[in-house]
């Protein structure tokens, strides 16, 4: 199989909880060999955060990369910052989604049920549900879990 490239969308130099997991998705696809495309959405939050140098360079790398390969897109960040437009260049346009609330927006159902996007991924199966009782597709709703820092949240560190 042919190496495939990713192109992920989404902010990537703010504090807020989206951003980090761009980051962390970002850089573990990177350090494992992954070509990345990285388009921050700078207008996210205006509060940024601190990162340590090496980080930041890697994410920089990231913005300037170029594209060799088929690739997927990933759009990760609500869907009410869409401008509507799919990357008709890439093999699957996949959204990540963290709404947490037991209903979406109709206009993200028109969205979501649109033929540009391949797949939905949910944190959670409770988020999987949400999005199926608002009549998403069930086929394109994936449950992919974003984790833990195991380094951060260990019942060994001290407060």
């Amino acid at each position: 199989m042919s190496q495939i490239d990713v192109q992920l969308f989404g902010p990537a130099y703010d504090v807020s909880g989206i951003s980090q997991c761009v980051r962390e998705i970002a850089l573990a696809l990177y350090d494992n060999g992954i070509n990345v495309r990285l388009i921050d959405m700078p207008d996210f939050n205006p509060v940024k955060t601190q990162l340590d140098e090496m980080r930041a360079q890697k994410l920089n790398i990231m913005q300037r990369n170029k594209l060799f390969n088929p690739c997927v897109t990933i759009h990760f960040y609500p869907l009410d910052r869409f401008n509507g437009a799919f990357d008709k260049d890439s093999i699957a346009n996949i959204f990540y989604s963290m709404y947490e609330t037991d209903r979406i927006p109709y206009y993200w159902k028109l969205i979501l049920n649109s033929e540009g996007v391949k797949d939905i991924f949910v944190p959670s199966e409770f988020n999987k549900e949400t999005y199926i009782k608002s009549k998403v597709d069930r086929y394109k709703i994936k449950v992919v879990n974003l984790g833990v820092d195991l380094e951060k949240y260990n019942p060994n560190n001290k407060p």
